[in-house]
């Protein structure tokens, strides 16, 4: 995870959200599978969503963006058609995606991300879903040691199930891990 902030922070909220799908890009899945992360200090939490919620306020008053409408990279950054329907041009779009950034660098303990390009694996029995997640788990699972504190992991609603079995099938392997070789190496 790259450090937004470099501060003693103590506990944190790991929020994942993803983008993409695990589907092979020749039976017309996405270029990539990626896992994006943002770390909010547990202690900073309620300042931090009222920070978030003054912002999303502000781009409502500005901008006319719904409260509850949903902001994505790639209509920022690719398909700004989300943003032309309100009668945006490229100066204010900029502007909502600067002013998500320096949220970020204002709430975040750290923010990261697992980008899987798929077209470039080259064994087709890779599980792409698990490679991400185990790649994610294992970064924050650096950080937790690093620093001796807990990291509480969040993900955003779709696949609770598999998230959830894969996490757990993590934490036994770290616990085997453990007992056998002493720190969690692995």
């Amino acid at each position: 995870m790259t450090a937004v902030q470099e501060r003693p922070v103590g506990p944190e909220f790991a929020y994942v959200d993803e983008t993409g799908d695990i589907g092979s890009v020749s039976n017309g899945g996405s270029q990539t599978y990626t896992l994006g992360c943002v770390l909010i200090p547990m202690l900073r939490w309620t300042d931090s969503l009222d920070y978030f919620v003054n912002l999303r306020r502000n781009l409502k008053s500005t901008y006319g963006l719904k409260m509850s409408q949903e902001v994505k990279a790639n209509h920022l950054v690719g398909v700004k058609s989300v943003y032309r329907d309100l009668g945006l041009g490229d100066g204010q779009v900029r502007d909502i995606y600067r002013r998500h950034i320096d949220a970020c660098v204002q709430s975040c303990s750290g923010v990261g991300a697992i980008v899987v390009h798929k077209s470039e694996i080259k064994r087709p029995d890779i599980d792409v879903f698990a490679t991400a997640w185990e790649y994610l788990l294992t970064r924050l699972r650096k950080r937790t040691e690093d620093r001796q504190q807990p990291i509480l992991l969040i993900h955003d609603q779709g696949d609770e199930d598999r998230v959830r079995k894969h996490l757990r099938r993590f934490r036994r392997q770290l616990a085997r891990c453990s007992v056998r070789f002493g720190e969690a190496p692995c």
